[in-house]
């Protein structure tokens, strides 16, 4: 009879536990619930019930959701001036000083050869740390170091014991296991003056030598390309190291966006048996920025170049499932600046669905970008879109 009394009185208070647990949201503590220790059972597996006791009412929250708050904390904390910033990763181009972050709170900072010629180890790690602790923000400090052709810092004796080569060269020496070293020690070369991205690798696939892209691609086969990708982007995932994943949606043997507004006149089944085989195999490597070409895809978009367009962007969101980072090539290119002003592309670029222009005229760009969100043109809502995903990033590499 005491037996029974006794389950009965345990049950009446765990139902009694219950209740104020809800009503009160969850801190109740063992100690709390008027149990006693002679009414515990010592075999640790008849407790089961204890497990009904809510110690935390943040027992449930991941560590994303919590990544997610902050994210959400900082951004509320943030003007339309520093949300807008947010978006710029501009040229430096030996043309400015950490000053510039006084009246510009830029996202990123991209350092060209210029920035590199006739600085020393210490002197050039002096001169991003001035940027870095400048920004309100912590600052993606970028550069293109692909090796070969495209060298900004390793060109230098002074900065690098050598210069580094292409991927078809490192390739040719190595294999894949040369690849993996050379990335390696490339990120940490990098890292150590405080760069945190690198635009690379190239996911190109060019087949001709006589084509623009083929000194900086890996290969003319898709599926090597796509393995290359694969392997270099989850070392700098190892390494802490931002990559940019370069030129969506391909070059292929095309000219140069530099020079000209270049029309691929290709057709989509070419696209999806070679060119986006390298930027899924980016994708499912958890790449955490594309970045989008100049090229006017004809069987997208006849209209505009890619890094304009919003069916090519459409297509790298809802097509391929790219969540992350999604960056213009520079604005100042000839495929863009031949074909609509410096305000207009900037604020194209954004309704696209770009996260990041990449502005050597970033005064106007910024400007036209800021102007186009107060007069309604762009809604804040997009632009913390776009702020939400560059702080992820920026968490990814650890810099947050």
């Amino acid at each position: 009879m005491l037996k029974n009394k006794k389950i009965l009185f345990m049950g009446i208070t765990l139902c009694l536990l219950f209740v104020i647990t809800v009503l009160f949201g969850g801190n109740i503590k063992l100690k709390d619930s008027g149990l006693q220790d002679g009414m515990v059972s010592k075999d640790e597996s008849d407790n089961n019930y204890i497990d009904l006791i809510i110690d935390d009412e943040n027992e449930n929250v991941t560590e994303d959701d919590t990544e997610e708050a902050e994210i959400t904390s900082i951004i509320d904390s943030m003007t339309l001036e520093e949300k807008v910033g947010q978006l710029f990763f501009v040229k430096n181009d030996n043309r400015f000083d950490e000053s510039i972050l006084d009246e510009y709170p830029f996202g990123g900072i991209i350092i060209f050869a210029s920035d590199c010629k006739g600085e020393t180890k210490e002197s050039f790690t002096n001169k991003i740390d001035l940027l870095r602790q400048k920004s309100k923000y912590p600052l993606f400090i970028g550069i293109d170091e692909e090796g070969g052709s495209v060298t900004r810092l390793s060109q230098y004796r002074a900065l690098s014991e050598k210069k580094y080569q292409s991927p078809r060269q490192v390739y040719a020496s190595g294999g894949m296991d040369a690849i993996k070293e050379d990335t390696i020690e490339k990120s940490r070369l990098l890292l150590s003056y405080g760069i945190n991205v690198n635009f690379a690798p190239v996911a190109d696939v060019t087949q001709k030598s006589s084509q623009y892209m083929y000194q900086r691609s890996f290969s003319g086969d898709a599926v090597e390309v796509a393995e290359y990708i694969d392997l270099v982007v989850t070392t700098m995932n190892e390494e802490k190291i931002g990559s940019v994943v370069k030129h969506f949606p391909g070059y292929g043997g095309n000219g140069d966006t530099h020079k000209n507004v270049i029309h691929d006149k290709r057709k989509y089944e070419e696209f999806e048996e070679s060119d986006f085989l390298p930027f899924v195999a980016a994708i499912q490597a958890d790449a955490q920025c594309i970045l989008i070409s100049h090229n006017v895809v004809e069987c997208i978009d006849e209209e505009n170049p890619a890094s304009l367009s919003y069916k090519v962007h459409a297509l790298l969101r809802n097509e391929l499932g790219f969540n992350g980072v999604i960056i213009t090539d520079d604005l100042m290119m000839d495929g863009v600046s031949n074909y609509v002003s410096a305000k207009d592309s900037a604020v194209m670029s954004i309704l696209a669905g770009n996260d990041m222009i990449l502005s050597t005229d970033y005064k106007v760009q910024y400007q036209a970008v800021l102007d186009a969100v107060s007069e309604g043109r762009i809604d804040e809502e997009r632009i913390e879109e776009s702020v939400r995903r560059i702080l992820r990033w920026k968490k990814h590499i650890g810099i947050m």
